[in-house]
């Protein structure tokens, strides 16, 4: 009888034991989790002054989008790009409006898939310039460029507005849930990509 009572305190002081080792692992744990939460609440704050900014720029670039779409939907009715330009470089920077307000989209999906800026609180408030891109297709410059014609007749551009695409595949699955977006590059193949765009973006014809 006394062994029995002798091993069952045993176990009470087993059991106490045990338990200040699982609330001190319990206690790290959720220290940690606070820890985190704080971290990503400090995240998000910090990125409201780089939103706030995007935002801005997109208003003041709403005039270059129409002046573009505008201009494009006059050459493709008066003849199209090709008889009007000679190259897609002097198409891309002949048309009023249409080499500021590519920089500026493409300058958007490079942050948002580079985890700059994240693309949910870009879909609340800024609209995606839809009729931009579809008049760069039916006009046939967008093809021209990746396809034809950059900076010679027979050079074209393969990458031309990657990023703005990648930008509009995340705006059309955001709409439709059903819709597949293009696959994230990885950051060295995107810091490749984004340096040739650069580059090319940048220099007049």
């Amino acid at each position: 009888m006394k062994l029995a009572k002798m091993s069952y305190i045993s176990q009470i002081v087993a059991t106490v034991g045990v338990i200040p080792a699982v609330w001190g692992i319990f206690d790290q744990t959720e220290k940690a989790r606070m820890e985190e939460q704080k971290t990503q609440a400090l995240l998000r704050l910090t990125a409201f002054p780089a939103l706030d900014g995007v935002i801005q720029r997109d208003r003041a670039e709403r005039e270059n989008v129409e002046k573009a779409i505008s201009e494009l939907k006059r050459v493709r009715t008066n003849g199209g790009v090709k008889s009007a330009f000679p190259t897609g470089k002097t198409a891309y920077h002949g048309i009023p409006g249409l080499a500021d307000a590519g920089r500026h989209y493409e300058y958007l999906g490079v942050m948002v898939r580079l985890g700059y800026v994240e693309f949910e609180p870009i879909f609340e408030v800024i609209a995606f310039p839809d009729a931009l891109w579809n008049e760069m297709e039916a006009s046939g410059l967008l093809a021209m460029i990746r396809t034809e014609s950059w900076s010679t007749p027979e050079e074209p551009l393969p990458d031309f507005w990657v990023n703005f695409q990648h930008l509009r595949s995340l705006y059309e699955s955001a709409r439709n849930p059903k819709a597949p977006t293009d696959q994230v590059l990885d950051p060295q193949s995107a810091a490749d990509r984004i340096g040739h765009w650069w580059r090319e973006m940048t220099s007049r014809p």
